[in-house]
């Protein structure tokens, strides 16, 4: 509901003062909040307006409730689904740490976060994904041949244009 701009600028600067705050929780220093202004991560996810930061607050909030509070923990891992491979990867750790509570918790997040999406904006979504990640195979996982798919700047998010 905000102009692009301010839209832009209010997701980084949210998205960023959650990072902060789990990695000061983290390490309990101040000089952390200067590192982890002073990453060049930190500058290349703010121009670019990506979900780094968010994901990193996400991560590190679900490991640092997972021993004192791991149906917190689990409820953040569940969040985390919006990629992919946390989706796939987490399970696995969890499983394997035998964190049961944390895994339960994060399955109830993830179902409750999929009811909410399917309440809001019904069930194409989910029944276009499939189609969608086949689409972009090509594109996605092989690079379309490129020996460097790091230099294709295209992917990156761009704003909408006005004309």
């Amino acid at each position: 509901m905000l102009p692009y701009f301010w839209a832009f600028v209010a997701w980084n600067f949210v998205t960023l003062l959650g990072c902060i705050i789990v990695v000061y929780l983290i390490v309990r220093r101040s000089p952390a909040i200067a590192l982890v202004l002073a990453s060049p991560f930190t500058a290349w996810n703010f121009l670019a307006g990506q979900n780094g930061f968010l994901t990193a607050s996400l991560l590190g909030a679900s490991l640092l409730f997972l021993e004192r509070r791991p149906i917190l923990a689990g409820v953040f891992m569940g969040c985390l689904t919006y990629k992919p491979q946390f989706g796939v990867l987490l399970p696995v750790a969890l499983i394997a740490a035998k964190q049961g509570r944390a895994f339960a918790s994060a399955v109830v997040a993830v179902a409750l976060l999929v009811g909410a999406s399917i309440a809001v904006f019904g069930v194409s979504p989910w029944e276009a994904l499939p189609r969608g990640l086949l689409q972009q195979y090509g594109v996605v996982l092989l690079a379309e041949g490129q020996a460097d798919a790091t230099a294709d700047w295209g992917r990156l998010p761009q704003r909408p244009s006005t004309g």
